[in-house]
């Protein structure tokens, strides 16, 4: 999403009216963003100390994290109401995706119409905005189910859930007292809490033999590694591109490959920061780092470059650091005829040190029994997956290739050609046990409330795509953070060569309970701002279709050129949603009707509009002229639909001179003048991909005016 920040920026710019003087404007702008001042800010480092630092920090305005329930907003609401004539001002977002400029429309008061013709956006959108509205001040009995969790009916109590580790018990723990209890009625966010709870105890139950409990410690995540065949010895080769597992100081861990006598393949040694420290002891009780030329200078190097490079695969099993056993192009080779194979190198576990209430994560090898729970069979997961609608996940995944979008995937190349071989048969087995206890918990609602039953049910699909996004073979297991990386780290579906298996009822690390909440959490915030909208309408569209409303603003954020296969990457969740929402409602069963989501229809050309020239048979040129085309058409629409004071206002992100050029151009075809541009930092510099990368950091808000149909052609004013 957009940062709501940055949509609430400009969103007051384009509505609020401009006092006409310097002084006036200068107190509005300040009434908005606050004014940054220097203060001691005190943190806690990775080791636990205190510092404190001198930090440039926001105060006031209504932009900062927390500021958005502030008085000032009922202020800025007024003055926007009073001078669009007391009516709401009418906001439409014709490529919603997210919701985030029409969630900042609804807070702001508007009239808001949200349109995408994607279904897993306008999903989301009916998620973000219209189930928020309908059940807004809505508050009813909690299910009868709850008095069996006494944790869940102390956050209730307290209006806060509260992350507890180890054995320690709730309050309200007497049967008795729960007895006499008289709990109020409760909003949508604590019923969507009680189903999902009632969910993952039914997935706890199903899953306990695939997630075994160690020596009192449970597994938070399983890290594996893709294997290939050697050429030489048909052994299996662990493709890893790096040994260590953490670097913390003091945690340090790293995994040694030792290869097994018959030259099978690898075993793993696991070696502790205690090893760590002594080099020299490693070198002497492993005598095969001497064959391989390793010292106690070079092992730590060692350690770092793992198996694999870009020049390719060294094989434990045959040969040593250095020598190159198997290519890129054997590995695309293996995977297209479905030799690769994946290995468990180690088990991530929650621990908890003697005395301490505080528990933390250690790794250990696994056992005999967590290969065998791993190991689940293909007439299990048919079987699980027969009462689903649609089956296992069988559709096909993106085909890739090209120079445009849809070269941001590289997995088909290795012979991932279906959404299902994405997953490990765990990962799948489990996915489908969390869909099958939605589908019933949705079915149980419905027997007294089938709006109640669609929303709740929803937000548990939202859940599960959470859970999905963190439980695939393209997740990693982050070195410095001790976390789990989600698939989605950037928008691309790349191959992965040692991935993580989170354990999806863990508290921790990507599980169902961390995601349900994050939903629950949203929905609480999204009721109270639900309260300010005067009104919302969520369409299923495409923008080229245009709309019979007149309207006031248009903010939005398009595609972005060919930058981001979105319809593709929005299909590993809508396979889900597919799935998990199937029955729901006629207008979901209508919207998610199709195997995949909409592309691109060549009849009635129309579609998703990118530049991707794979859905035009490798012509470049086509898929430039259709995107370019469609973006000016849907300006068009916009502009026609404008008020003619209306401002049109678009966002832009991108390093090409000629994605800029296509879009300027658009919006000129389409009946706009631009007045203004501004530049946002809006972009993460942690996120994956502005990682020590020459990543944009800023959009560029641009400003529109309608062009006057009387207006003549050429400029009005001198350009330079």
């Amino acid at each position: 999403r957009r940062p709501l920040a940055a949509c609430r920026a400009a969103l007051l710019a384009t509505l609020l009216p401009d006092p006409g003087d310097p002084l006036k404007r200068q107190q509005l702008l300040d009434k908005i963003g606050g004014k940054v001042v220097k203060k001691q800010v005190e943190e806690t480092d990775e080791d636990g100390n205190k510092v404190v630092e001198e930090k440039d920090v926001v105060e006031g305005g209504v932009l900062a994290w927390g500021q958005e329930n502030s008085p000032l907003m009922d202020e800025l609401r007024a003055t926007i109401k009073k001078f669009y004539g007391g009516e709401a001002p009418k906001v439409l977002d014709p490529f919603a995706g997210g919701g985030a400029v029409p969630f900042e429309a609804l807070r702001l008061g508007c009239d808001v119409t949200a349109s995408d013709l994607n279904p897993v956006a306008w999903f989301i959108l009916k998620c973000t905005l219209d189930y928020p509205r309908q059940f807004a001040g809505k508050k009813w009995r909690l299910p009868d189910f709850i008095l069996q969790w006494p944790d869940f009916i102390q956050d209730f109590v307290s209006g806060k859930v509260k992350r507890r580790k180890g054995d320690k018990k709730a309050h309200f723990s007497d049967p008795q007292q729960l007895a006499l209890l008289d709990l109020p009625e409760a909003d949508l966010s604590w019923h969507v809490r009680a189903w999902g709870r009632w969910v993952l105890e039914r997935v706890k139950a199903d899953m306990a033999s695939r997630y075994p409990v160690v020596n009192g410690e449970p597994s938070v995540a399983y890290l594996w590694a893709r294997t290939a065949r050697d050429k030489t010895t048909a052994g299996r080769i662990p493709l890893l591109k790096t040994f260590w597992l953490c670097k913390k100081k003091g945690k340090r861990a790293a995994l040694l490959p030792i290869p097994n006598a018959d030259k099978s393949g690898v075993t793993f040694r696991l070696l502790t920061d205690a090893e760590l420290e002594k080099p020299d002891k490693v070198i002497e009780e492993y005598p095969i780092l001497k064959e391989w030329e390793i010292s106690a200078e070079t092992l730590l190097e060692f350690l770092s470059k793992g198996s694999m490079n870009r020049a390719g695969v060294w094989s434990p099993v045959s040969g040593r650091p250095g020598m190159i056993s198997l290519t890129t192009a054997d590995l695309r080779r293996q995977g297209v005829q479905q030799l690769l194979g994946a290995q468990m190198t180690v088990v991530v576990v929650e621990a908890k040190r003697p005395d301490e209430k505080k528990t933390f994560k250690r790794y250990r090898l696994p056992t005999k029994e967590e290969y065998v729970a791993a190991d689940i069979q293909q007439e299990d997961l048919e079987e699980l997956f027969h009462d689903i609608p649609f089956g296992l996940p069988s559709e096909p995944s993106p085909a890739g290739g090209g120079s445009g979008a849809s070269r941001a995937f590289s997995v088909p190349k290795y012979g991932f050609k279906q959404w299902q071989s994405l997953f490990t048969p765990r990962q799948l087995f489990a996915l489908g046990t969390i869909t099958k206890h939605t589908r019933l918990a949705v079915e149980q609602i419905a027997t007294s409330n089938n709006a109640a039953a669609e929303a709740i049910g929803a937000y548990l699909g939202v859940t599960l795509d959470r859970v999905a996004d963190r439980s695939s073979t393209i997740c990693t297991w982050t070195v410095d953070w001790d976390k789990i990386r989600n698939t989605f780290g950037r928008f691309a579906l790349p191959i992965t060569w040692d991935f993580v298996e989170g354990v999806t009822t863990a508290e921790a690390s990507g599980g169902y309970p961390g995601q349900l909440e994050l939903a629950a959490q949203f929905i609480e915030h999204a009721l109270t701002v639900a309260k300010s909208g005067e009104g919302i309408s969520i369409e299923r569209r495409s923008a080229i279709e245009g709309w019979s409303k007149i309207l006031d603003a248009v903010v939005t954020d398009p595609p972005y050129y060919d930058a981001i296969p979105y319809s593709d990457l929005m299909d590993f969740f809508y396979i889900w949603l597919r799935r998990s929402q199937w029955g729901s409602s006629r207008l979901t069963e209508e919207v998610f009707k199709e195997a995949l989501s909409p592309k691109w229809d060549h009849e009635k050309q129309d579609g998703e509009l990118i530049d991707d020239e794979s859905r035009f048979g490798g012509d470049r040129t086509a898929s430039k002229k259709s995107y370019e085309d469609g973006m000016a058409k849907a300006f068009q629409r916009c502009c026609d639909s404008l008020e003619n004071s209306g401002r049109l206002v678009v966002v832009f992100a991108n390093k090409e001179v000629d994605a800029w050029e296509t879009l300027i151009g658009a919006l000129i075809r389409g009946g706009a003048v631009v007045t203004a541009s501004w530049p946002i930092q809006t972009e993460m510099p942690n996120r994956v991909r502005g990682v020590a990368a020459a990543a944009l950091s800023t959009s560029v808000w641009i400003v529109c005016r309608k062009r006057p149909k009387t207006a003549v052609a050429g400029w009005e004013e001198r350009v330079l």
